[in-house]
């Protein structure tokens, strides 16, 4: 069957109609509707929607484990947690580093680094592959101070 009357084609795309009739079904639809009523049904929705880890709806359902609400409330706690987790590393560094400096400069824990090379230099050297080991200390600043 043509489409064509009286020389005028009356083709039209059957995307653009059906997003036509979707959208005018919906104004009707949400001005019949209380319009708070309406808000809350949407913002609902949006809430309770699943998602995956990262926060994005994966096609395979299975992966949409958490709502966009879970999913922000553990984003925003984590990033909180990281955040004061730094504040506090950078208020305790001069004790963290004084305290590792300490712990280095006893004979029981050179001893061990000293032990834990030997062994493991020893079990490399006694492989059939052949081993290649360099050793080596550059100074980059004149005082002695170790840095991590």
């Amino acid at each position: 069957m043509s489409n064509n009357i009286m020389g005028i084609d009356l083709n039209v795309d059957h995307n653009f109609l059906e997003a036509a009739v979707r959208d005018t079904v919906l104004t009707a639809i949400a001005s019949a509707m209380d319009k708070e009523e309406v808000v809350q049904a949407i913002v609902h929705e949006a809430l309770s929607m699943k998602v995956d880890e990262d926060g994005k709806v994966n096609s395979y359902s299975n992966y949409n484990r958490y709502t966009v609400l879970e999913y922000y409330v553990k984003t925003a706690i984590r990033d909180e947690a990281v955040k004061m987790a730094k504040e506090i590393i950078d208020e305790k560094t001069p004790l963290i580093r004084e305290n590792v400096r300490r712990e280095f400069e006893r004979q029981e824990t050179v001893d061990s680094l000293v032990g834990a090379f030997m062994k493991s230099l020893t079990s490399t050297l006694k492989n059939e592959w052949r081993c290649k080991v360099d050793v080596s200390f550059d100074r980059d600043r004149d005082d002695d101070e170790i840095r991590f």
